[in-house]
């Protein structure tokens, strides 16, 4: 009989440690909800994709959460909120389970509600909260209880370039860096033209932006590289002319060598004697893209027999 009383009280025992394990808090009623909503444009009440959607019990946690975030700005993300959900291609969010315990339910054992608090949070949108909480009831889906409405944060602009050689426009393919920060993370792109004309598009969410150009050159290298330089930009759109100055141009390793021959006619004198008019130098031009440039300046000798004037240049 004392087994048989043993084993009896083991599982009663084991009875009790399975129930309470099986329970968030001994004593306390166990309830759950979901919730969803839906986030709209408030200037096109179109629906916002994308947007991140953070759901707190406490609306300590959740204060402290969005506090931390207006002291560093930038993208919002909490790992320890339990109760997250994004919202899709029609606005809608949606979180199916929520769950709570409570001694005594508001209806009795079986229905209660708890209070809960949302962050949103959307690169193009920002971060925001809703003010008040927002009720759930258990056993229900609370599918359309919350619907948000937020205007975007993002301003775009353009930021057209436009190459000169002088006044000339450039017709070498010409390619250049530029970066900025949008307010959440620094963004680089390179950029090629062969019109002389390129447009930078920008996002940002600061009041400016400052844009920098740098790394300007063409890919055979007969440009001279031009400085690096930064736009402020905060218009819809700007304009800014560069101007790269071509000093030199890259003709290989050979480079630019070659023999230049003037060849004189003789003239008579007035006793009708032969003579030729000396020159004492030779000047070698090259004419690039309707522009021209000196590769030497210099000496000549002059054949007797051949009566030409010539200089080698390399």
């Amino acid at each position: 009989m004392k087994s048989i009383r043993y084993l009896a009280i083991s599982s009663l025992v084991a009875f009790i440690l399975l129930f309470s394990s099986c329970s968030m808090e001994w004593g306390k009623n166990v309830y759950y909800g979901g919730l969803g909503g839906t986030v709209k444009d408030s200037d096109s009440d179109s629906p916002v994709s994308g947007v991140s959607v953070y759901v707190y019990t406490e609306k300590s946690a959740r204060d402290n959460s969005y506090s931390s975030w207006l002291e560093t700005g930038g993208i919002y993300t909490d790992s320890t909120c339990m109760y997250k959900s994004t919202t899709d291609s029609n606005g809608k969010w949606s979180v199916p389970k929520i769950i709570w315990t409570n001694k005594d339910g508001a209806w009795g054992d079986d229905y209660d509600h708890i209070p809960v608090w949302i962050t949103y949070f959307s690169e193009e949108y920002g971060c925001w909260t809703e003010e008040d909480k927002i009720e759930i009831v258990s056993g229900t889906s609370n599918s359309n209880a919350v619907i948000s409405k937020k205007s975007k944060i993002v301003h775009t602009s353009n930021l057209n370039l436009i190459f000169r050689d002088g006044n000339q426009n450039v017709g070498d393919t010409i390619t250049f860096t530029y970066s900025y920060n949008d307010g959440y993370r620094n963004r680089v792109e390179k950029i090629s033209t062969n019109t002389g004309n390129a447009t930078i598009n920008l996002s940002y969410v600061t009041e400016s932006v400052d844009v920098r150009i740098y790394d300007i050159k063409t890919p055979n290298g007969c440009w001279n590289n031009v400085a690096a330089m930064t736009e402020k930009v905060k218009d819809a759109s700007q304009e800014k002319i560069i101007t790269i100055e071509r000093k030199y141009y890259d003709l290989g390793e050979s480079g630019l060598s070659g023999t230049v021959t003037a060849k004189r006619s003789f003239v008579l004198d007035s006793a009708g004697k032969k003579i030729v008019r000396p020159i004492d130098s030779l000047k070698v031009v090259a004419k690039v893209n309707e522009k021209t440039y000196t590769v030497y300046t210099g000496t000549c000798t002059y054949d007797q027999e051949a009566l030409s004037y010539s200089v080698t240049f390399s």
